[in-house]
């Protein structure tokens, strides 16, 4: 039996589901890319929210890698890595900034 399953596969569990968040963000920059209008759309949109989605999948593996090594371990909450959670919050906030800007075509 592996040891602290339950918390293991909640881990990863969580990880899938930042990557499909993660694709959906640079698909949904793509997309927008494709089907808008030639000269309607910011050059910047789609490589922005590529990049930020790069970034965001280096955090969640840190952040998977980091709590799966807690998890083994059996480390304490104390122990826990918070900058990668900020760093993704941080990153989170920009997405949305930057889809804001460009809906209300500030740029």
């Amino acid at each position: 039996m592996i040891r602290r399953y339950t918390d293991q596969s909640a881990n990863e569990r969580t990880y899938l589901a930042w990557i499909r968040t993660i694709l959906s963000i640079a698909g949904f920059g793509l997309l927008i890319e494709k089907l808008a209008a030639t000269g309607t759309t910011k050059s910047w949109f789609a490589p922005t929210l590529i990049a930020l989605s790069a970034v965001l999948l280096i955090l969640v593996t840190i952040r998977y890698e980091v709590t799966r090594r807690m998890i083994v371990d059996d480390a304490d909450e104390e122990r826990r890595y918070i900058w990668s959670e900020w760093m993704m919050v941080g990153m989170i906030v920009l997405l949305v900034l930057s889809v804001l800007v460009f809906l209300l075509g500030l740029v």
